[in-house]
């Protein structure tokens, strides 16, 4: 865990957001911008500005309250949101799976502030674990009109500034791969044809066929009847391939079952 404080002086007037870039360093275990495994989880990103001082007044920091914020990139359950929720928790802005690359977080002020001389503080604290700090990252501000627009990010906005004809096959893989992810269009292709992969639910009159006919698939008991029949029948087929055999053994039944034979007997 950690807690990054930090202050700026600034001349800037009417500052109406504030941006957190997390920047990705191949120096970094899994390429940043975190320490540990190159995620990070923001708990709570919080604003003071204090004014510039007049005369012997010392003037006491305000805290700036922000709202509307917006990431390129949120973790599954740790929404930028949580950042600014007033929670200095283990919750907050994550980014995994997409370690290894810049990501940013913009945060709109509820009023503008600044003026000749002030000071801006940043305070980040990271409650999650000593394993999820930001190992590399960089705060911006702006007098811009709200809303404030994501943007893009330093790598890709440093492609897009670059000549097409000038551009490398990795840059422009980069930039393909970036617009693709991100592009509206091709995120809501992409639903589509996972949804397509999901497998359908079983029609419920098929499971009652498929029942049906495993029922009837199951083997009758044999008739006995039939099975003396059929018994009768392999043996007279025994005695048709051996017609002589069968001659003498008529004969002497023929003969043991005479009258003559049977008086003599």
């Amino acid at each position: 865990m950690g807690t990054y404080t930090f202050t700026a002086p600034t001349d800037l007037a009417a500052i109406t957001a504030v941006r957190i870039e997390a920047l990705a360093d191949p120096g970094l275990p899994g390429g940043g911008p975190g320490r540990g495994n190159g995620n990070f989880v923001l708990s709570e990103f919080q604003l003071d500005w204090t004014p510039a001082a007049v005369g012997e007044d010392v003037p006491q920091p305000t805290r700036v309250a922000l709202h509307h914020p917006k990431a390129d990139f949120s973790q599954s359950s740790y929404d930028v949101g949580f950042s600014i929720d007033g929670k200095i928790d283990n919750s907050g802005w994550a980014i995994s799976p997409k370690m290894g690359s810049d990501k940013n977080a913009t945060y709109e002020l509820t009023r503008p502030i600044g003026a000749v001389g002030s000071t801006l503080t940043f305070t980040l604290h990271q409650n999650y674990d000593a394993n999820h700090v930001l190992g590399k990252f960089r705060i911006w501000v702006t007098t811009s009109q709200v809303p404030v627009e994501i943007g893009l990010p330093i790598d890709i906005a440093s492609i897009v500034d670059i000549s097409e004809d000038a551009r490398s096959e990795d840059q422009r893989g980069k930039l393909l791969g970036y617009f693709t992810e991100n592009d509206p269009g091709s995120q809501e292709h992409q639903k589509k044809v996972s949804d397509a992969k999901m497998p359908r639910p079983v029609d419920p009159e098929l499971l009652k066929l498929r029942k049906k006919l495993a029922r009837v698939e199951v083997p009758t008991s044999p008739d006995s009847k039939l099975m003396r029949l059929e018994r009768a029948m392999k043996l007279s087929e025994a005695q048709l391939k051996s017609r002589r055999l069968t001659l003498v053994q008529d004969i002497a039944w023929a003969l043991i079952n005479s009258p003559a034979f049977l008086f003599n007997r």
